[in-house]
């Protein structure tokens, strides 16, 4: 399986270049090109996961200092995507909430995490 992943994320690769094509003039592109490009979206590709000792929200320290045990360890998909990455001092992580569940009527409030109980 992990085989397959490899040459997805190579094929994908080569077509990662044509699609950014369009940049390739531009002297400095920014993220608010690529966004205007693609009509106001901006499409994401997981990386890795997060792997916890805490399966739902009920109960995890808000605050991880304040729980030292409370350890959690980011599983990457390509390690190639973090090539590079010592040069810098720190890193910002993005997630999802991808276990989150949907509300059962669309509704135009914001989908919230419930504070412990």
């Amino acid at each position: 399986n992990n085989n397959n992943n490899n040459n997805n994320n190579n094929n994908n690769n080569d077509t990662d270049d044509d699609e950014y094509e369009y940049l390739r003039h531009m002297d400095r592109p920014t993220l608010a090109d690529v966004m205007k490009h693609n009509h106001g979206t901006l499409q994401l590709q997981p990386m890795g996961h997060v792997q916890s000792i805490y399966r739902l929200c009920v109960g995890t320290p808000r605050q991880g200092l304040l729980a030292p045990h409370a350890r959690g360890r980011i599983h990457l998909s390509n390690k190639d995507a973090v090539q590079g990455l010592e040069g810098y001092s720190h890193v910002w992580i993005l997630f999802v909430f991808h276990l989150n569940t949907l509300p059962r009527r669309r509704t135009k409030v914001p989908l919230k995490i419930a504070p412990p109980a």
